[in-house]
Parts: C-alpha cells; structure tokens; sequence
C-alpha cells in the first residue's frame, strides 16, 4: 500500500443514524429498498400506515449510505439519493452518515460495488439458518478499508465517473432499442390470424427447476454454466456461448438445458426482472442454477423466449409473483400463463424477425459486458493502493484495457 493511505475500521470515520418515524394509520409511505449487484435504491408500492405491520420505520437522508442486512452477500449496497429523500426504510436496512473529511461518500460506495467484497461479507454474516443470515452493524463498524487522502479518493471517484458516463450513454442506447423492440414485437403478436388460441404455455412445456452452484465453483474451462444474474444482467434472449464454466465432474448431479430449451429467471428483486428469458442455443448441454426453471417446449426457440417479454406475459405474471424480500415465481404458476400459439411457420418468422432487431442489443449487451469488465478491472486496480493514477486518465484507461 501506498504512502498515505490507511486501513481504516469503518466505525472511524462512519457513524450510524437511527431517526424512528412513527407511523400514522391515514398517511401513506413509500418504503426504500437496495439493489443487488450495488445497482443503487428503488422505491416499493407506496402503503397506508394502517397496512404496515412495523410499528415504526426509519428516515433516510441524500448521501447517507445504506445496506440491505439480509442480502448483503448479493452487494445490496447503495448512497440514498436525492430523489430518496421522502423514503423510510425498515431496521433490516442501517443507514450511515460519513465523516465527508476523512472520507467521501462516493468511494465507500465504490468499495462495496466489488464482488470480492461481497465474498469478504459472506464470511462474517451470523443467523439461525442459511437464509436468515445477515451482516449486523457491528461488523460493518469493525470492517476494514484502505483509506487514501481525501484528494486521491476524488480523483478514484471520478475516474469511475467518466466510465460510469459511458455505461450511462449504452444503457441508454440499450432501453431505445428494447422499447422498439417491445412495439415490434407486440406489433407480429398482433398480426397473428383471429384463430390462433392462447393457451397456458404449460400446455406446449414443462417447466423444470435448476439444480444448486455458486460463483466459487466457477472454473476456467468445463462445463458451460447459466446463473440466473447473468440473465439478467449479460444475457439477450438468445444465448450461444456460456460466459461461466463448473467442474465438468460436477454434471452428474447438476440439471442441465439441452439446446433449444429456454432458461427463465425464477428469482429477481423486483417483478420487472421475474420470468425474464434467453433460448439456449448452444452446441452442447449446459447446467442451470437453481433460481432458474428450464422450459422445455415444443415451440421454435426464438419465438419461446420471446413470449416471455411480451406484453401479455408481463401483465399475467404480476399476479402470480411472490415475496417481499425477494421476488419469485413458481413453475406452476409459470405454466398458468396465457400465451398466443401460432404455427409453427408463423412463429419461425416472428422469431426470426425480432432476431434481426436482437443483433443490435447483443451488440449493445457486448459492449456493456466488456465496459464492465474494464471498470471491474480498474476498480480493483485503484482501490487496492498499489497503483498510483497516471496524470492521463486516458493512459491508465489504455492500460487497464
């Protein structure tokens, strides 16, 4: 580590708020959530104090920063944001003001948006069973970072910044192109002749659970895996090369998707991002996590995945989703959903068409992929202390692609 930087426990320069809000059964309140992946604050349905069981909720204030105590493991770090400022939010989220002359909010976020973090958090979260473990406020006093002057953790936020303008720019390109996307789509679904049925999509499929594998059973080569994040974060709605690998020794007892099946994310944050899917297409057989169903059809592939971000399909799927910590969807429920069922001639031409338009988001889903790699790689690279920034931003951006 550098001159000048410091292993800091973060209860020295970090303080907790706690500012009770006692609720009132007529007014309504709009509770705060935390993204996973460290992708920033959402805002859930607005309640009347009368339908919330807490007793009490907690004010959040702009540029505190904040974490969700019971996914934690999955980067549910964020900074409160201005537009957050009418928020509350419940105990399971602690929410901290930073000393802004030791340390700028903005990096601390940086800090925790690194997946290695969210490994080092995993360790020392404590609880009854695997699915109520949490990382309580003690640990994160007593966690420890490497502290540069103040002046150098400008410079590392801003650097992050001008990529994070990039991915801005992308992310825009991307929603553009998935809204034309969206009209194109429900425009072939509406061409369909009268007589083509709708049927429930578990009439032409079975939906089939994946089977359990982490991150930290990732290799470099071996058997082609699909994690349900990567559905929603890297994956278009057809996908032909897998972006992760396990052990090939571990296929026996791993479920797999065959080519033509379509992958659908069975678990998300929000309901949004439920049901989203990708056509497998691949040459071989690939593993699928447990968060995830395999739909295994009879319909053209392309045209299958496509159903799932139709219009219909979204609307159907709010009524069967469930959970409040987490968003999920059962494959039963999956299979309730009324989907249009063309030909076979009929959906090889809608499939088609919209691949067309696809080649241009998975052109804009690559550069995103590559535009994280670059920011994961130089995150680590500035943060870790052992590096000192160039005086061209553009020369350390050469380097570190």
């Amino acid at each position: 580590m550098r001159d000048g930087w410091e292993n800091t426990p973060l209860r020295r320069v970090t303080r907790q708020v706690i500012e009770p809000v006692a609720l009132a059964p007529d007014c309504e309140y709009t509770n705060l959530g935390v993204k996973w992946y460290a992708a920033g604050t959402f805002h859930r349905q607005p309640k009347l104090g009368s339908d919330i069981k807490a007793t009490r909720l907690f004010r959040v204030r702009p540029g505190q920063f904040v974490y969700n105590r019971l996914f934690a493991t999955e980067g549910s770090f964020a900074l409160v944001r201005p537009a957050d400022a009418h928020a509350v939010a419940s105990n399971e989220f602690p929410v901290f003001a930073v000393d802004a002359a030791r340390l700028l909010p903005e990096y601390l976020y940086l800090h925790f948006q690194q997946p290695s973090v969210w490994q080092d958090v995993n360790l020392q979260c404590t609880g009854t069973t695997k699915s109520r473990l949490r990382w309580k406020e003690d640990r994160f006093g007593a966690y420890q970072l490497a502290l540069p002057p103040l002046a150098e953790q400008r410079r590392i936020v801003d650097l992050i910044g001008a990529l994070d303008g990039v991915a801005g720019a992308l992310a825009d390109a991307t929603n553009a192109a998935q809204e034309t996307r969206g009209f194109l789509l429900e425009a072939l679904l509406a061409r369909l002749p009268e007589a083509t049925a709708l049927k429930p999509i578990g009439s032409v499929g079975v939906f089939l659970r994946g089977r359990r594998f982490t991150k930290s059973d990732y290799v470099d080569e071996g058997l082609g895996c699909i994690h349900y994040g990567q559905i929603h974060t890297d994956l278009g709605s057809v996908t032909t090369h897998p972006l992760t690998f396990v052990p090939e020794e571990m296929r026996g007892r791993l479920r797999l998707a065959s080519p033509g099946d379509v992958v659908v994310a069975a678990t998300s944050e929000d309901v949004e991002g439920l049901g989203k899917a990708t056509a497998w297409l691949g040459k071989d057989d690939v593993a699928v996590h447990d968060d995830c169903y395999i739909f295994r059809h009879s319909l053209d592939p392309r045209f299958a995945s496509h159903l799932f971000a139709s219009k219909g399909f979204q609307r159907q799927k709010v009524q069967f989703a469930a959970g409040t910590k987490v968003t999920r969807i059962s494959g039963a429920n999956l299979g309730l959903i009324e989907v249009p069922v063309p030909h076979l001639a009929d959906q090889a031409v809608i499939g088609q068409t919209m691949s067309d338009l696809d080649a241009t988001l998975d052109s804009l889903t690559l550069e995103r992929s590559r535009l994280r790699s670059l920011r994961a790689h130089a995150l680590a690279v500035l943060l870790s202390g052992e590096h000192e920034i160039p005086e061209s931003y553009d020369e350390f951006l050469g380097v570190a692609s």
